[in-house]
């Protein structure tokens, strides 16, 4: 946890009660993921430690593994000694270090490097790229270093108090720095290059009640509400409670205790040794596993709200008049800029463009019919299943209630996939080289929350066995891929056919006019998003529309059934015996 050399001793002491064990399920993650492995012989930097959260969980796991711990803070590294101490901790060393020089540490030292919250240090804007740049330096070759970062709710609640100032506190960060493309870049520019990945990590910190959580996150007050007044400081513990009220993840259980789902970025970069022998940018969002809109164009409110712990907000769109507005003008007018580049240069900044733009429009197809499982965060609740003994959720919009399929995992990847051939269809219209990145990041988005859908929602925690399932995946992507060509191809029946066998799993029970109202859906989104330009596509300004719409064409009679029987269009009646 980054930190400047100020002395916070009551910020140390209360630091698992302030942060709510939210970045101890980000360590979690950051452990379990890491590879190379971690083996008795690695030798592991923790760095920005805190109190010495992922060296803990390092402990757990391989307690003979040598770590040294270093903070900028003396009062983390006391609460660090603290741990060592009351867990018998052997080989493991401590230094009081800052995270953007670890002037005392030797080139190529560690096997493993570990940030977690460690980066940016609040109020250097230079920090996220002078940390790594010392992560890579003392990084053996073959080594890897794992980073996290995330936001918080403190800076609407600043501007509410202060409304004619930019805060000035430790915590101040930019909206740029919140995004995963930012981790990126500092990881590329310092050292990294094409060897990184970036993936999202869903966490929570919780509480008792809402007064407990504002009183929890006030103990950092110094922190987040620097320079500010007794009055002041009365107002802005409101103002935050009513500021995490507002967040789309808030949630109140029954007994009156709440959590706020929070969302980090874990950044993986390897030290292979090859950097700067190829400057082309391959470097992805991905897990270990590279796995419509209608003819109006929408844009999308920029407050949604989102269900309990589901993963994908849903999008409540309004109709947009003329031409690309609010945020998205911003991406309108990078993309013409981009066009306007020599192809080199369209090549270095295409794949930040594509990432942006497809995490917004594959949002829109999760969203279509997403789902929630209730009992998921009670250890002891049991989970309802079908009759296929798949975990029920509950879900609404036309996938679920109309047309009655479950809320489940395998529904909500079937219609998530069938959203993502539609613009998969559509990114081929690009040049070559422009659709491979766009195809590649939109496959990417899906696997990555289908990924933590499975340990969120499902309990899957072995990553082994998520593997499986998201390989299984993929081949019903293919083949998905395949079936809904020929179909697109040939005709609708052959269409509807792949339907049929992907979103109702071959059930003979299906209303046929349903099905019908999918394919005209299909058909009809397919020929709106033909209709408008390459240019005006990558700003992701388009929602679905749905396949309810295409109720009152599906009713209408068709003028073949007034044909007699023998003449109408197909094959011919085989000949009588």
């Amino acid at each position: 946890m980054a930190s400047t050399h100020t002395k916070k001793s009551a910020y140390s002491t209360n630091y698992d009660r302030m942060s709510g064990n939210c970045t101890l399920h980000v360590a979690v993650q950051m452990v379990s993921i890491i590879s190379p492995t971690i083996t008795p012989d690695s030798y592991i930097l923790d760095n920005a430690c805190g109190p010495g959260i992922v060296t803990e969980q390092i402990k757990l796991l391989h307690p003979d593994t040598k770590i040294m711990a270093t903070d900028l803070s003396l009062d983390m590294i006391h609460e660090t000694k603290v741990r060592m101490k009351t867990n018998g901790w052997s080989n493991v060393e401590t230094d009081v270090l800052d995270v953007r020089s670890l002037s005392t540490l030797e080139d190529g030292s560690f096997s493993h490097v570990v940030t977690n919250m460690g980066l940016p240090v609040p109020g250097d804007p230079t920090s996220g790229l002078k940390s790594i740049k010392e992560m890579f330096r003392v990084l053996k070759k073959g080594g890897v270093a794992v980073m996290s970062t995330w936001a918080d709710a403190f800076y609407k609640t600043a501007r509410a108090v202060r409304p004619h100032e930019e805060p000035q506190t430790l915590m101040a960060l930019g909206p740029e720095i919140l995004r995963g493309s930012w981790l990126m870049r500092q990881m590329e520019e310092g050292g990294f290059e094409n060897n990184v990945e970036v993936r999202p990590s869903a966490t929570f910190t919780s509480a008792s009640s809402l007064e407990e959580l504002v009183d929890n996150m006030m103990l950092a007050k110094g922190m987040f509400f620097g320079g500010y007044t007794d009055e002041e400081l009365v107002e802005a513990k409101g103002i935050l409670g009513e500021e995490l009220k507002r967040l789309r993840t808030f949630e109140v259980d029954g007994d009156g205790g709440v959590r706020i789902g929070m969302k980090a970025w874990i950044g993986i970069g390897w030290k292979k040794g090859d950097e700067g022998e190829n400057k082309k940018s391959t470097t992805s969002f991905r897990t270990s596993r590279a796995f419509a809109t209608s003819s109006t164009r929408y844009v999308t409110l920029p407050e949604p709200n989102q269900g309990p712990r589901t993963s994908i907000p849903p999008v409540h769109p309004e109709r947009a008049e003329g031409g690309p507005q609010g945020t998205n003008e911003a991406i309108f007018k990078a993309t013409q800029e981009a066009a306007a580049r020599p192809r080199k240069l369209r090549g270095i900044t295409e794949t930040y463009t594509a990432y942006g733009v497809t995490e917004v429009l594959y949002k829109e197809c999760a969203r279509q019919a997403d789902y929630t499982i209730p009992q998921a965060t009670d250890n002891d609740a049991e989970l309802p299943k079908t009759e296929d003994g798949e975990d029920l959720g509950v879900g609404e919009g036309w996938w679920h209630t109309e047309l009655g399929l479950k809320p489940t995992f395998s529904t909500w990847s079937q219609v998530t996939m069938l959203h993502m051939y539609l613009l998969s269809a559509r990114f081929r219209c690009f040049p070559k080289e422009v659709e491979r990145t766009w195809q590649q990041h939109l496959t990417d988005h899906f696997f990555y929350d289908a990924e933590n859908k499975m340990a969120v929602n499902h309990g899957m925690h072995a990553r082994g066995t998520r593997n499986k399932y998201l390989k299984d995946m993929f081949i019903q992507w293919r083949g998905l891929l395949a079936a809904y060509d020929e179909g697109l191809a040939r005709n609708d029946a052959v269409l509807a056919g792949a339907v049929w066998r992907n979103v109702f799993k071959g059930n003979e029970e299906v209303d046929i006019k349903k099905l019908a109202q999918i394919v005209s859906y299909m058909r009809r989104t397919l020929a709106g998003m033909d209709s408008v330009d390459d240019q005006k596509f990558m700003t992701g300004q388009m929602i679905f529309g749905g396949p309810k719409d295409e109720a009152p064409l599906v009713a209408l009679k068709s003028k073949m059934m007034d044909l007699p029987f023998d003449k109408a269009p197909g094959k011919p009646m085989p000949p009588k015996k």
